[in-house]
Parts: structure tokens; C-alpha cells; sequence
């Protein structure tokens, strides 16, 4: 026979959880809040169906409604509910508001407005609740009931789940009122939450455009409208740092600098900024890629490819996400002929396969999720001589494998890509390669790129797999910032924050950690003139610190060079060889 406790209904309490994802709020960035219900007895199930309703609110000074001389510091919470007036709710002091009490009560019962309670409390089982949701105001509330003396100046601002700070907000804290309501029942759970003041977004000094070549321009250049005799566009290249790699805590660097919904906003802004024809990005999470840089991107005039990592990714609480690679092209000034998506962790199950054996041990490690993303661009306006055929680029975006205790695996990639494009290079087809090697200059990646051969692999090779790659071409590529010091008249500023024995820029990277250069621009040197790039930071434009900062919101340092394509060869005239989709 079940005991009598057993038959007694058991109460749920339900409790609402509001938070914010970032404080102080930044004057321009999208504020979501996170909202949810959650039951006492930890099960879904007993959270009845809810809709949230929010409300935002700026505070701002007031004078008081009966001294007009002085300030408000005390507010009547019940004209806030009712929605009275908002001059006629304020008093300078609690003695003002009670000695003007009868007056002001008057207004409170001419109004029509009702306002519920603040918690509820609800049965497991089927029948009346223990105790209801909120009990209506009582408009016969006595003076100190009323009285707010933390409501002072709170404007309405927004009624929406997202706010964005506007400039009116800088410098005056806002708060968020989230109400939950029970479709059922009608009861409803209140939270709030008030937030530090507003700050401005930061404004960062420019990067310039350096013009290279012997006519000595500096400054902020753009010769793309100046050449007549061949095809001169920007291609930017930028490790942008996932939201999955980032970290949520960084000394260095506040919490709200590292909120996605500041850093999205802070790279867009920058990669508008340098307005270039061509731009391949590393580390672009597909969810950020659809739901953020495409449209945005999109509507500015640029068409967007992107290859994902082979990997299934990191579970968001929603769905799986991963990084990849995404080329973004100008549609007026390029059209895709053909693309082809590289993925290293097939190639290196293809090595194991055919030549190392699935067997034997440390085979594993050649199988990474790193992709490159190959186009081939035909340019819409001919620069060439050759008005018979079409000027054609190929543009590489890459991020190879980034763990330091890897050096073959690095190499492996590195050749495979190699191996992809010599047959676009022998097509006379203009060879561009935008990638994050994570891999310094003088490394075995770098130094098989620009010198077009590599005698063994230095460190860990187990597998000893150069006996299986190729570890040579004929591509002639050379790096676009080793122009800050082949070129005559370059500022000693610019040519200063370049290694000299490697000739690649100081860093690309910078944080607590590791200071070096990963990042690199390479083109086919018969193909290109590199005649502008865009200058290297220093303590000038970065400070004193580290990135990612507030005013560079990732770990990398972008790259862009202005190169003018030169006319073709009649060999040219080949056909362009067929990528694999």
C-alpha cells in the first residue's frame, strides 16, 4: 500500500536564469542574452510551455518632478509599472516623495494598468497550484512600498531579445528585464540584470598601404585604377581565430574584447577597411561563415567559397562546428572558372594505404583534417595583351596542421599541395598561395615553397615518409613582403620590422606565448609585380600588449599585398588543366 507521503502532489519550484554574455556593453555590438527556465527537479518535462518577453532600459539623470532644480535620486516603482509619465515618477529625496504621497497616489488609481507578481510555484501532478503566480499591484500600496531607490532614470530603450548599444547609451549603465510566461497558466517569473556603463567601440590606428617599386609613393595607395597594362588588385590574407580556439580569459586582454559578438563585428569592420579585390581567411567557423561573413560580405559585392575541415568539429550545445577556409572574390571584377577542395587527411590515408601499410605504428599521425581550397578566377576586366583569352589567376587558401611536435606532417601537406598546383603552374596560369604554413621561416614547409627544394626533413620523421613525397618543384615562388627589402626607397620604419636573413616580416602572430612569423603571401614570380602592401605592425598600431587585443581581435596579423598581373606568354594560351571537385 503506497504511503500517504507518495500520494502527496510534489511541488516544482521553477526559477528563471538570465545572463549576459559580455559586460560593459559596447556602443554598436549586438547584446543576446541567454534566457532559460529550469525546474527544481532538474527534468525538462516539468518546465511548462513559456514564452520570454524582454525589456531594456538606459539610466539617465533626472530632476526631481516637484523641485525642478534638483536631482532625482528616489523613484516610484509604481508609476514605472503602469506605465505613468516617466518626469512625474522621480523625487530628489524619500521626505519629497511622501510629503507629495496623497497627491501622487491619486494617479496611481486613474490608471488602468494591472501588474502581476514575481515567483511561482506549480504541482507535478494534475490540479490547483499550492500557490499562483503573482499577485496584481495593489494601487493602495503604502509610500514605502512604492518607493525605488535603485530605479532612478531608467528609460525604455528596446523590447527585443538582442539589443544593440547606440551612442546615446555611452557612459550610462542599462538594464534588461526578462519576463517568463507560462502559456497555460498566465504566471510569469521575472529576472533582471543591470549592467556596468557603456562603453564606446574602440577606434584603432590604420594600417597603410605601402607603395613598392621605384616610384617611391608612401602613404595610403591605391593603384589599381593607375595601371594600363595589366590587371592590379589587392588579395588580403587573415587567420581571423575561431570562437573554438579562442579563449573566454586572457590577461592580457578584457572579457568583452573576446565575446564573439564584439570580435565579429571588430574583424569585419577591419576587413572592410583594407578593400580588398581577393580575400582568403583561415580559421572561419562554418555556423560564423553562414550566419555572419557571407551575407555580409555578400551584400558589399564578393562571391564565397569555403572548404570546412574533415573533422566533425566541437559541439556547440546545438550542432558540431569547424574552421575552415574561405575565399572570398569581387563578382565585378573576377567569375570562378573551377575549384578543387583539398583535404589532407584523404591523402594521408591514401600514403598509409598504398605505400606505408594501415600497420604501421605512428601512421596516424599523417591523419589530420587540414584542407586547402584551390580557385581558378577569370578576370573580368582583360588586363592581358592577349585579348584573345582571358586573364586567369589561381588562388590557394590554406592552414596547415598547427602541432609543433608534427614536422613531417607539416612537410606531407605542404608536398601535396605543391603537387596539386604544378599542373595549373604549367598551364602558365598566375599562381597566388594565401596560408597559414604555422611554420616559421627557414622551416621545412617554408623553405621547400621558396626554394623549391628540400634535402630531408628536419626532426621527428617516423615514418620517414620523403621517401614516398616529392621534395622539389619548379613553381619559382617568392614571397610578396620580401619586396619591403628588394625595393629602393622603402622607409627604414617599414623595412625595420623585417628579419633580414629570412626577409618575411618579424611576426604574424603575437601572443604571451610565441612571437613569429606563420602567416605568408606567396606568388609565381614571372607572374606578378607586387607593387604596394599593407605595412607590418608595430608598438605604434598594436601597443604595448598582445593580441588578440581590443583593437585587433584576432591573434593573427593580416596580410595584403596590391600586385599587378603582367601580361602573359603565348603560352598562355593552354588550356587551364581540369580540377577535381
Amino acid at each position: 500500500m503506497a504511503s500517504k507521503d507518495s500520494k502527496e502532489s510534489k511541488k516544482v519550484v521553477l526559477t528563471l536564469q538570465l545572463s549576459l554574455p559580455f559586460d560593459p556593453p559596447v556602443a554598436g555590438v549586438e547584446f543576446v542574452p541567454h534566457s532559460v527556465v529550469r525546474a527544481s527537479t532538474g527534468l525538462l518535462q516539468d518546465v511548462p510551455p513559456h514564452s520570454f518577453c524582454f525589456s531594456w532600459y538606459r539610466k539617465e539623470p533626472f530632476t526631481c518632478s516637484v523641485h525642478r532644480s534638483e536631482s532625482a535620486t528616489v523613484q516610484c516603482r509604481c508609476c514605472v509599472k503602469l506605465n505613468i509619465p516617466v518626469e512625474d515618477s522621480y523625487h530628489c529625496s524619500p521626505q519629497c516623495f511622501r510629503h507629495a504621497w496623497k497627491r501622487h497616489a491619486m494617479s496611481h488609481r486613474n490608471a488602468n494598468e494591472t501588474v502581476s507578481g514575481t515567483t511561482i510555484v506549480v504541482q507535478q501532478e494534475s490540479g490547483e497550484p499550492s500557490s499562483s503566480a503573482w499577485a496584481d499591484f495593489d494601487h493602495g500600496k503604502s509610500f514605502d512600498e512604492n518607493l525605488d531607490l535603485e530605479g532612478v532614470g531608467w528609460v525604455k530603450v528596446g523590447s527585443s531579445k538582442i539589443y544593440e548599444p547606440t551612442n546615446d547609451d555611452i557612459d550610462f549603465p542599462l538594464k534588461l528585464e526578462c519576463t517568463a510566461v507560462d502559456h497555460a497558466k498566465g504566471t510569469s517569473l521575472v529576472q533582471t540584470i543591470v549592467t556596468n556603463p557603456v562603453i564606446s567601440f574602440p577606434h584603432r590606428s590604420p594600417r597603410q598601404m605601402i607603395a613598392i617599386g621605384g616610384d617611391e609613393k608612401h602613404g595610403n595607395i591605391d593603384l589599381r585604377s593607375q595601371s594600363s597594362n595589366g590587371l592590379t588588385f589587392r588579395v588580403l590574407s587573415y587567420n581571423i581565430l575561431a570562437s573554438i580556439y579562442a579563449p573566454s580569459n586572457l590577461g592580457h586582454c578584457p572579457a568583452w574584447a573576446l565575446a564573439w559578438q564584439y570580435r565579429r563585428k571588430n574583424l569585419l569592420n577591419e576587413i572592410i577597411e583594407y578593400d580588398a579585390d581577393v580575400i582568403c581567411l583561415q580559421e572561419v567557423q562554418n555556423d560564423h561563415l553562414k550566419n555572419f561573413f557571407e551575407p555580409e560580405l555578400t551584400k558589399r559585392g564578393y562571391s564565397v567559397l569555403f572548404k570546412k575541415k574533415t573533422s566533425n568539429g566541437v559541439f556547440s550545445g546545438l550542432y558540431f562546428v569547424n574552421d575552415g577556409c574561405a575565399t572570398f572574390y569581387r563578382c565585378d571584377l573576377f567569375r570562378e572558372i573551377m575549384k578543387s577542395e583539398l583535404e589532407f587527411e584523404g591523402k594521408g590515408k591514401m600514403l598509409v594505404e598504398e605505400s606505408l601499410g594501415p600497420d604501421l605504428a605512428d601512421c596516424i599521425r599523417l591523419i589530420k583534417d587540414n584542407v586547402a581550397l584551390i580557385v581558378i578566377l577569370q578576370t573580368l576586366k582583360n588586363g592581358s595583351a592577349d585579348n584573345d583569352l582571358p586573364s586567369r589567376i589561381c588562388v590557394a587558401n590554406t592552414h596547415i596542421c598547427a602541432n609543433p611536435d608534427l614536422p613531417d606532417v607539416k612537410v606531407f601537406q605542404v608536398a601535396t599541395l605543391i603537387r596539386e598546383l604544378e599542373e595549373i603552374v604549367e598551364s602558365k596560369i598566375p599562381l597566388l598561395i594565401c596560408a597559414d604554413l604555422n611554420s616559421c621561416p627557414g622551416s621545412n614547409p617554408h623553405t621547400l615553397l621558396t626554394k623549391g627544394r628540400l634535402r630531408c626533413i628536419e626532426g621527428d620523421n617516423p615514418l620517414k615518409i620523403d621517401r614516398f613525397i616529392k621534395l622539389v618543384h619548379q613553381m619559382q615562388l617568392e614571397s610578396a613582403y620580401a619586396s619591403f627589402l628588394h625595393s629602393r626607397g622603402i622607409d627604414q620604419k617599414h623595412s625595420s620590422k623585417m628579419d633580414p636573413n629570412n626577409l618575411e616580416p618579424l611576426f604574424t602572430n603575437l601572443t604571451p606565448t610565441f612571437s613569429g612569423t606563420l602567416d605568408y603571401i606567396l606568388y609565381t614570380a614571372d607572374s606578378f609585380k607586387v607593387e604596394g602592401l599593407l605595412e607590418l605592425p608595430g608598438k605604434e598600431i598594436l601597443g604595448e600588449g598582445y593580441l588578440p587585443s581590443p583593437y585587433w581581435s584576432s591573434d593573427h596579423v593580416a596580410l595584403m599585398a596590391q600586385l599587378r598581373l603582367l601580361s602573359p606568354n603565348a603560352s598562355s594560351k593552354h588550356q587551364p588543366p581540369t580540377l577535381k571537385k
